[in-house]
């Protein structure tokens, strides 16, 4: 790997364009297996969707077609998430995977290249800027820009997998094969606010991924995602305000489940924490850069 070299009066877009060259490639092989599991969902899916239809012919659900469900559809399964959990001896706890599996894959994309980037040839670049907000927002672009592509990737898989399976744009005849399964109806929500609410899944992703970058510097990349997967845990099983790790669930927004959280305040509260975050990486350089320069 070849050390960053600043050929430009304005250093930090082509330290951005380095970034976002070498953390791609770093993750490439990351990448095929978020395509892997986005593919996966899919055919989780369509199980999904001939069960509910075998159960409709036999009477024992509501009408469904397997064969007319559209990319909305589509989204829906895969961002669903769970209801909110009551504890209870017949209710065992459990882990709505499919959900979580995004957010595990999104965390170990972005977890490692920032901190290994500052154990390489970072101190250069910070010699070179003349300080560490250069590098540090530069990074900050790589994991907002990595985190988009992950989404990307999955739009595409989906949209791919409806086109080939389904009625791509047509309006959803029914109720997902999940909801039916959690016992919660969404068919009565306009596709307009489900767009708007899909639109939490990424903001929410950026803002934790941000967080658990800056905690990394502090702690490590291990010690910091293991960090971020207790806090999906304990927000999962809560559901309280505090814990904003459970808002990019479809089940749990008001939309679908009463006194959940709103669309508007998600998204507030997810660009709230993404600027937290970014500034609270900067101040934890500045304070590494302050001790090294103290005990040098």
């Amino acid at each position: 790997m070849k050390p960053y070299k600043n050929r430009s009066h304005k250093p930090w877009a082509p330290l951005v364009k380095h970034d976002l060259a070498l953390g791609f490639a770093n993750n490439r092989a990351k990448y095929v297996v978020a395509l892997l599991c986005f593919i996966a969902l899919c055919s989780f899916y369509l199980t999904a969707s001939e069960e509910m239809m075998q159960l409709s012919k036999a009477g024992m659900g509501p009408s469904w077609n397997s064969d007319n469900f559209s990319l909305f559809d589509v989204l829906i399964y895969a961002a669903f998430g769970m209801g909110k959990y009551t504890p209870s001896p017949d209710n065992p706890f459990m882990l709505p995977i499919r959900w979580l599996t995004m957010q595990v894959l999104v965390a170990v994309i972005v977890g490692y290249y920032p901190v290994d980037d500052l154990a390489g040839y970072a101190p250069q670049v910070f010699v070179r800027m003349r300080g560490i907000w250069s590098w540090w927002l530069s990074k900050c672009s790589w994991i907002v820009s990595s985190v988009v592509a992950f989404y990307l990737l999955g739009l595409v898989v989906f949209a791919c997998f409806a086109f080939a399976f389904g009625s791509p744009f047509a309006p959803s005849a029914s109720d997902s094969p999940s909801a039916l399964v959690n016992g919660l109806s969404v068919i009565n929500i306009s596709p307009s606010m489900f767009i708007a609410a899909l639109l939490i899944a990424p903001t929410l992703s950026i803002a934790l991924s941000l967080a658990q970058v800056a905690l990394s510097l502090l702690i490590g990349p291990f010690m910091s995602f293991m960090a971020l997967m207790t806090f999906y845990a304990l927000s999962i099983y809560f559901s309280t305000p505090l814990l904003i790790g459970d808002y990019s669930m479809i089940a749990r927004i008001d939309l679908v489940m009463p006194g959940g959280i709103s669309v508007e305040a998600a998204l507030a509260i997810c660009i709230i924490v993404a600027i937290t975050a970014t500034a609270a990486g900067g101040f934890i350089l500045n304070r590494r850069d302050l001790l090294a320069k103290t005990g040098s």
